[in-house]
C-alpha cells in the first residue's frame, strides 16, 4: 500500500495530517501483519472449506483488524490533540503535533481508543486484547527493573511458574474456561498419548475377537 500523495499531504494541517497518516500507517500495519495468519490458518484447519467460504473469511479478518487498527489510530490521535489543546490553554508548549503534552494524556486517549474500538468483542478483537495483556504485563516487570524489552527482567522465572502451572491446571480441571484455539492446541498436544491408547485398545479388542 504505498504512501499517500505528496502533493495532498502538503495540503493538509498539521493537525489532520498526524491523525490522517497513523490511520492510514494502522491500515497499512494490520493488513501486513493479518494476511499471512489469516492464510495460514484458513487454510491449515479448515482445509475443508470451499475455496470462497476461505477467501470469504480471510477477507473479514483483514477488514476487521485494518478497521480495528486504523479506528483505533485516528481516535487516539485526535484524542491527544483535544488533550493538548485544553492544557496549552494553561501555558504548556508542545514540540511535537501527535504527541501527548502529559503522560496521562496517552493513557486518556488510548482508553478512549480500546472502549470504542476494542470494546467490541470480535475474534480479531480478542485476541489482539490478550496479546496486549500479555505484553503490558511484561512492559510493567521491565520498566520497574529499569530493563529494556530484550533484557530478562527479574522475577522472570517466577511468571513462567505461575502463567504454566496456571494454564495446566485450567486445562485438566476447567479446560471449557480457555480460549478454544488454546484449548485445541493443547489437547493436540497433550492429549495425542490417550488418543494412541485408545487406538491400541481397540485393534487389541478386534484381534481378541478374531481369535
Amino acid at each position: 500500500m504505498p504512501i499517500p500523495s505528496s502533493n495532498l499531504l502538503h495540503h493538509l494541517p498539521p493537525t489532520l495530517l498526524s491523525p490522517l497518516l497513523s490511520s492510514f500507517s494502522g491500515i497499512k500495519y494490520a493488513l501486513k501483519l493479518r494476511l499471512p495468519h489469516a492464510l495460514l490458518m484458513t487454510y491449515l484447519f479448515t482445509p475443508s472449506l470451499p475455496p470462497s467460504q476461505k477467501l470469504s473469511r480471510i477477507k473479514s479478518v483483514l477488514l476487521s483488524h485494518a478497521t480495528s487498527l486504523g479506528l483505533h489510530a485516528l481516535i487516539y490521535k485526535l484524542t491527544l490533540l483535544l488533550l493538548n489543546k485544553l492544557t496549552k490553554k494553561s501555558g504548556h508548549t508542545l514540540q511535537k503535533i501527535g504527541r501527548p503534552l502529559r503522560p496521562y494524556h496517552s493513557f486518556l486517549a488510548g482508553a478512549v481508543g480500546g472502549y470504542v474500538v476494542w470494546g467490541d468483542f470480535t475474534s480479531v478483537n480478542y485476541q489482539v486484547n490478550l496479546y496486549l495483556l500479555g505484553r503490558v504485563l511484561a512492559g510493567i516487570v521491565n520498566a520497574r527493573d529499569g530493563k529494556g524489552g530484550n533484557v530478562e527482567p527479574k522475577g522472570y522465572r517466577f511468571m513462567s511458574v505461575v502463567v504454566w502451572g496456571a494454564v495446566m491446571y485450567l486445562f485438566e480441571k476447567e479446560p471449557e474456561s480457555l480460549q478454544y484455539g488454546l484449548r485445541s492446541s493443547m489437547e493436540e498436544v497433550y492429549r495425542l498419548d490417550e488418543r494412541v491408547e485408545a487406538g491400541m485398545s481397540i485393534m487389541s479388542t478386534r484381534r481378541d475377537q478374531e481369535r
